[in-house]
C-alpha cells in the first residue's frame, strides 16, 4: 500500500499462501506505512513467512480504526489483526480468529511505541516461543516514556496453547518492554493462565453479563461498548457498536482441544507442554535407531573388532607393536648370519 494512503469501508474475504522467505502477509495489505484503514474487515485464511496479520501484516506510523478480522493467521509473527504495529495507532476494533506461529497473539505479535484504545481479542492463540491473549510482544522504543506506548480499555479472551518448553504465555500480554497498560483484562480462566506482562486477571463470569464492579472500570459502556446482556452477541462479553457481529465461538475455536497453559508455569500440571500426542522435534536432529550410539562428525567411530582400543593413542600403540616384531625378526636374521660366519671360520682352520 503506498504512503499515506486512505482505505475505507472495504472487506476482503482472502485465501493467502506467501511462499518467499520472510515475505509479510495480511487480509487487506501486507504493509500500511503512513496511512489509515478505516471501517474495513477481513476474513479466510492467510499464511505467511514472516510478519502476518489478518487486516495488516506490518504497520509503521500507520491507523487502524473500526476494522475487524475473523481471519485464520499462521507466520513467524502472527497477531489476529497485525504482525506488527511501529509508532502506529489502533481503536475501536476486534480480532476473532486462530492464531499459529512461532511468536504469536489474538491481535498482533509486537507493538513498538503504539497506542490501542478501546479493542479486543476473541478465539484462539497457540505459539512456540510466545503465545499471548492480546499482544505477544509489547515495546516502548528505547523505553522513552515520551512516546506514550499504552494499551487502554482492551481485553483478551482467548484460549492459549504453547508448544515449547521454555515458552512464554500471556494472559494479556506476553512481554513488556515499558509500555503502560491500562483498565485493561483477560479472562483467566478461558485463556488457562494466571500470567499476564501486564493487564488484570478476571474469571469468565467477572467479564461476562453481568461483569463484576472491579472490571471494565472507566469503560463507556454506553457509548463505544455493549453489554451483550443475552449472551447470544458475543458469549457475555462486552462488544463494540457499529461493527460486523462478532462470530460465535464453534465458529473459530478447534473442536474439543482445550487450553494446556495453566497456573504460573507454562503447561498443565505434570504434562508437557505442546499439541496431544506429540513430541516437540528438535531442529536438527535426526531420530537415531534404539541401541546404537550416535556419530559425531568429523570422529572416526570405533572399529568392534579391535577392543580395548579407543580414543587418542590408538594408532601409536598398533605401531610400537609393528615395530616391535620387525626387530624381532631382524635380530633372528643377525643370529642365524653369525652361527653361518663361525661355522666358515672352523672349517678354514681344520
Amino acid at each position: 500500500m503506498s504512503q499515506g494512503s486512505l482505505v475505507q469501508r472495504c472487506r476482503a474475504d482472502v485465501e493467502i499462501h506467501t511462499t518467499a522467505d520472510y515475505a509479510t502477509a495480511g487480509g487487506i495489505a501486507a504493509l500500511l506505512l503512513d496511512g489509515t484503514v478505516e471501517q474495513c474487515s477481513s476474513a479466510g485464511t492467510i499464511q505467511g513467512k514472516s510478519w502476518s496479520g489478518g487486516l495488516l501484516g506490518n504497520i509503521f506510523s500507520g491507523n487502524i480504526a473500526r476494522c475487524t478480522s475473523v481471519a485464520h493467521v499462521t507466520g513467524r509473527s502472527a497477531g489476529g489483526m497485525a504482525g506488527l504495529i511501529d509508532r502506529g495507532t489502533c481503536s475501536t476494533s476486534y480480532a476473532h480468529g486462530r492464531v499459529q506461529g512461532e511468536v504469536a497473539a489474538g491481535f498482533a505479535a509486537e507493538t513498538v511505541s503504539s497506542v490501542l484504545n478501546d479493542c479486543y481479542a476473541r478465539g484462539q492463540t497457540r505459539g512456540v516461543h510466545c503465545a499471548a491473549g492480546f499482544i505477544a510482544r509489547l515495546n516502548n522504543r528505547l523505553n522513552d516514556k515520551a512516546d506514550n506506548a499504552q494499551i487502554n480499555r482492551c481485553y483478551a479472551a482467548v484460549r492459549l496453547k504453547l508448544t515449547s518448553d521454555n515458552g512464554i504465555a500471556g494472559g494479556l500480554i506476553g512481554e513488556n518492554g515499558g509500555a503502560e497498560v491500562i483498565t485493561s483484562y483477560w479472562d483467566k480462566e478461558y485463556s488457562g493462565t494466571l500470567i499476564s506482562a501486564g493487564g488484570a486477571g478476571r474469571t469468565t463470569t467477572e467479564m461476562t453479563h453481568p461483569h463484576a464492579a472491579n472490571t471494565y472500570i472507566n469503560w463507556d459502556l454506553n457509548g463505544i461498548w455493549a453489554a451483550d446482556e443475552n449472551g447470544n452477541m458475543n458469549a457475555g462479553y462486552p462488544w463494540l457498536r457499529n461493527l460486523p457481529r462478532p462470530p460465535q465461538d464453534d465458529e473459530n475455536d478447534i473442536e474439543g482441544e482445550e487450553p494446556d497453559v495453566e497456573g504460573e508455569e507454562p503447561g498443565i500440571e505434570g504434562e508437557e507442554p505442546g499439541i496431544e500426542g506429540e513430541e516437540p522435534d528438535v531442529e536438527g536432529e535426526e531420530p537415531g535407531i534404539e541401541g546404537e550410539e550416535p556419530e559425531v562428525e568429523g570422529e572416526v567411530s570405533i572399529n568392534p573388532e579391535k577392543k580395548g582400543c579407543a580414543g587418542c593413542g590408538c594408532a601409536s600403540k598398533d605401531l610400537r607393536t609393528s615395530v616391535k616384531d620387525l626387530l624381532g625378526d631382524w635380530l633372528l636374521v643377525a643370529l642365524c648370519l653369525s652361527v653361518l660366519f663361525m661355522s666358515t671360520l672352523l672349517r678354514r682352520k681344520v
